[in-house]
């Protein structure tokens, strides 16, 4: 595979399971991890056309199969740049998202801080418009600027396209920053915001596991961890793959769990689910790769 000469960083052969939340996953052909934006860009402009090419994020609400992917993975990590404005803030789409709001809750800005523990980067929470049950990020969004794959175009679109865990981005395109809202709270205060969701959350999350979250969507009316539990599923096991007891929307590697185990227990809890509800769970969770 001939590759463009570039400044950021070809990683051959990459196991991705070394960087999965679930630890999980198989081999990608290349990993590549642009410099900066004008890297990416420089990347896509030069590349074979043929090559197909996977935006993999932090893989905190992704599953890799274990044949992996074939092409290039493109992980976005160093794409972390911040710009305070008036009112708003500039961030680049690989940062850290637990880390973008320490940095506000230092500089005094209140953003986003009700996502705190939800892992993944900037790019991942636009993705999938991540949320609590009382936030989402697009409440904050001002505009993303995505990058097109096709001819290195660059356009900014609103919120208004975004859904409950959707973030609804068009394809072809690669979300590269965002410029979201912000509003002055002294730090003390933000600090008091976050040690009082670390706490929720360590007592009704599996959050230090090797998981990738929420499994399933909400069902309009529903609790889909109350669906699951009420279908028996707590504690179901396939493989090392389990049902955490904790919070039964939460799959756990117990230790040495295949993507194909975490793929099979997602399935056989929607045919639980199904056959005692009547509903049909939607995953939040993302599969991806070689079937």
């Amino acid at each position: 595979m001939k590759l463009p000469k570039i400044k950021g960083q070809y990683l051959y052969n990459f196991n991705i399971s070394k960087i999965s939340f679930m630890k999980v996953g198989g081999i990608c052909d290349v990993l590549y991890i642009p410099y900066d934006i004008n890297d990416l860009i420089y990347f896509i402009r030069n590349k074979d056309e043929n090559i197909p090419i996977t935006i993999i994020g932090n893989l905190s609400n992704t599953i890799v199969t274990d044949k992996g992917i074939r092409g290039i993975c493109i992980s976005l990590k160093n794409l972390s740049n911040i710009k305070i404005l008036d009112n708003t803030i500039e961030v680049e789409c690989g940062f850290n998202l637990n880390n973008f709001i320490q940095f506000c809750i230092n500089n005094n800005i209140s953003c986003c801080e009700q996502l705190y523990t939800i892992p993944g980067t900037i790019g991942g929470a636009l993705a999938m418009n991540a949320g609590t049950p009382t936030f989402e990020i697009r409440e904050v969004l001002e505009n993303t600027k995505l990058l097109n794959i096709s001819n290195c175009n660059i356009i900014n679109i609103d919120s208004s396209k975004m859904m409950y865990r959707n973030g609804n981005l068009p394809n072809n395109y690669i979300a590269i920053s965002c410029i979201l809202k912000t509003k002055y709270k002294d730090s003390n205060n933000l600090k008091e915001i976050i040690k009082n969701i670390v706490k929720k959350r360590i007592e009704t999350q599996p959050i230090y596991t090797n998981t990738c979250g929420s499994t399933f969507k909400n069902p309009i009316g529903y609790k889909a961890w109350q669906l699951i539990k009420e279908s028996g599923c707590c504690g179901m096991q396939i493989g090392a793959a389990r049902v955490s007891d904790k919070h039964c929307n939460f799959i756990i590697n117990e230790g040495n769990a295949t993507a194909n185990d975490v793929i099979q227990l997602i399935q056989l809890i929607q045919e639980k689910v199904l056959k005692n509800t009547g509903i049909l769970l939607e995953q939040e969770v993302k599969i991806i790769g070689e079937n």
